[in-house]
This record gives structure tokens, sequence and C-alpha cells, in this order.
């Protein structure tokens, strides 16, 4: 800038023509830092975990995801040693039943349809609508949970 244009008045006014953006940079660095942290977060159990307890239970750490034992019918080749399983129709006999599951269907032990809980403590319960919104966010789609308060 020219020697003659920096008197105080054309200084203070632009100094109030910058304002405005050094206020709307401020607000895009805020958005961006939180940006960020949102996509740290994933639906990995981990993540989710790290995120309910970093909005909700920031100090003591409670909050606790927990997927079920999967207690149904493993397959092994002959190789591992393992014992043959034979499958039979309902026509045929000399057989135990054995269920097999697909995909969607649920063999753990949680309620049917749901894939996984989450626990809380007792003193969070009053943000229930938005843990499940948080939760919703980040989980996969079509992953059925629920959410219990002890």
């Amino acid at each position: 800038m020219p020697p003659r244009w920096r008197n105080p008045f054309n200084l203070n006014w632009y100094e109030s023509l910058l304002s405005g953006i050094n206020y709307s940079q401020d607000g895009f660095n805020a958005f961006k830092d939180q940006s960020l942290i949102e996509l740290s977060y994933n639906g990995q159990t981990v993540y989710l975990e790290k995120m309910l307890n970093d909005r909700f239970d920031s100090v003591q750490r409670r909050i606790v995801i927990q997927h079920e034992d999967d207690n149904g019918v493993f397959w092994y080749l002959e190789d591992e040693g393992q014992a043959e399983q034979y499958l039979y129709t309902e026509s045929e006999t000399g057989g135990t039943l054995t269920y097999l599951y697909n995909e969607g269907e649920n063999s753990s032990g949680l309620p049917d349809g749901i894939d996984f809980r989450v626990k809380a403590p007792l003193e969070l319960s009053s943000l229930e609508v938005r843990m499940k919104s948080e939760i919703n966010k980040y989980k996969l789609a079509g992953k059925q949970y629920e959410i219990t308060f002890s």
C-alpha cells in the first residue's frame, strides 16, 4: 500500500472490510475441525464406542457395545482333523437336526433382529434420543441395536 494511503482513516476502513473475512475464516476453521473429528469415527465397534464415550461420558467412559458370541455351526476342512458332519433332509433319517443360518438371520444370544447392544449408565438415560441419532449416523445400514441403561 502506498504511504499516502496509510493514514488512520484508511487503515481503520481496511480493517473493517477485512473483519467480515476474518469472521468467516474463523467459522470455516471451526467447521473444518468439527468435520475432521466426525470423519475420524466410523461404524466399527471400537470407533463407535469411542464416539459415544467422547460425546456422552468423556470422564468415566462407561458406555460399552456388546456383541454376543456366535453359537452357530462351524465348518472345517477334512485336513483340519475335525469329525465329518452330514446334512440330511426332513425325509431322510439318521441325523440330528443341524441349524444353518443365513447372513440375515440371527443365531446369537441377542433378541431377534438385534445385532449389537449399547450398554450405558443409568445417569445417561435422558440422552437416549441424542445417542440414537449419533449411533444411526455412524452404524452400518441394516444393523439393528438396542440401548440398555443399568
